[in-house]
């Protein structure tokens, strides 16, 4: 089944967040679901993830592991289809989507925030948006002004023509939740081509947070630290790293331009390459040939960690190449 994950916020806590997507009739002993998303059978999770009267979303590593093991934890527990995840959230909630959509665009289908507003790693990280679709929908007179603080994010993404993006701007209204908003979200949901990218040809992403260093096949225990920014700290400047990778599948082939990392693993699936042949593995211009069958624990290490069964990985390699 699709899926959901719907952050909560201050001012939307968990149980509104469930009851604003599925609209559950409470007089009803079986709690009957009502919402459209019901309606088109997504599974509907909604973590708590931010502490007791929260004010604001911090954009830390600690708060990205609070929002992804309740969705992991529910994979595991339910038949929830991993090309059709979508991350969503109201207010804070919204903040903390948009950033987790573009941190790690290799997990979504789809991104939803209503009321959010960039900052931080977020304005740098548009980039990665041309990886997840996105659908925004604001008030007007909201009292953050997003007209204002969101304009070179949303212009950055509309110039983009690469960019799967939407923005919905309700003239006249403020801090609000737009139900109204939700038959026309689940139906750019329901759109065929709302799965995520599972084996891209190539792809190229920023990154600029410790915590931000899995996407796709690409993983690393430490980014170089020269660019890293600490999520509570101001720089001086932003700057940002490039992770660049690519697949070529004529010649059974992956290859990474640029890691941001002296050291990271390359993961390999059927999605990616053909395991009866011998595999080229280029790594920041070593290159080696490999026999790979894949292994049976490397499977299971990956389902236990990631939860997709739909496409686990067969085999890593790690660097530097031997």
């Amino acid at each position: 089944y699709p899926c959901v994950l719907a952050l909560p916020s201050e001012e939307i806590p968990f149980g509104d967040a469930l009851d604003w997507w599925t609209i559950p009739d409470r007089s009803n002993p079986q709690l009957r679901c009502y919402g459209e998303p019901s309606r088109n059978g997504y599974i509907v999770v909604s973590p708590e993830w931010n502490e007791s009267k929260q004010p604001v979303y911090n954009y830390t590593e600690n708060e990205h592991q609070m929002i992804l093991r309740p969705l992991r934890d529910a994979m595991r527990r339910f038949s929830i289809d991993t090309d059709r995840i979508f991350v969503a959230g109201h207010f804070m909630g919204a903040d903390a989507a948009w950033d987790l959509a573009f941190a790690h665009p290799d997990i979504w289908a789809g991104a939803i925030m209503i009321g959010a507003i960039a900052k931080k790693y977020i304005i740098q990280y548009w980039p990665n948006a041309k990886h997840i679709p996105t659908y925004f929908v604001n008030g007007e007179f909201d009292g953050e002004n997003p007209m204002y603080l969101n304009a070179s994010t949303w212009d950055n993404m509309l110039d983009d023509r690469k960019i799967d993006t939407m923005v919905t701007l309700y003239t006249g209204r403020g801090h609000d939740h737009f139900q109204e908003e939700l038959p026309r979200i689940v139906q750019w949901m329901q759109i065929p081509t709302r799965k995520r990218m599972v084996a891209p040809d190539r792809f190229s992403v920023v990154t600029s947070r410790a915590g931000d260093r899995f996407f796709w096949w690409f993983e690393t225990t430490q980014l170089n630290p020269d660019k890293l920014v600490h999520p509570l700290l101001e720089p001086d400047r932003w700057d940002e790293y490039e992770i660049e990778a690519s697949l070529n599948r004529e010649n059974n082939a992956v290859r990474i331009q640029k890691a941001a990392a002296k050291e990271f693993s390359i993961w390999l699936s059927p999605d990616m390459v053909d395991f009866s042949k011998k595999i080229t593995i280029d790594a920041k211009g070593t290159t080696r040939r490999y026999d790979i069958n894949g292994s049976t624990d490397t499977i299971l290490q990956d389902v236990l960690g990631r939860a997709d069964r739909q496409h686990p990985f067969w085999a890593r390699i790690d660097t530097p190449l031997k």
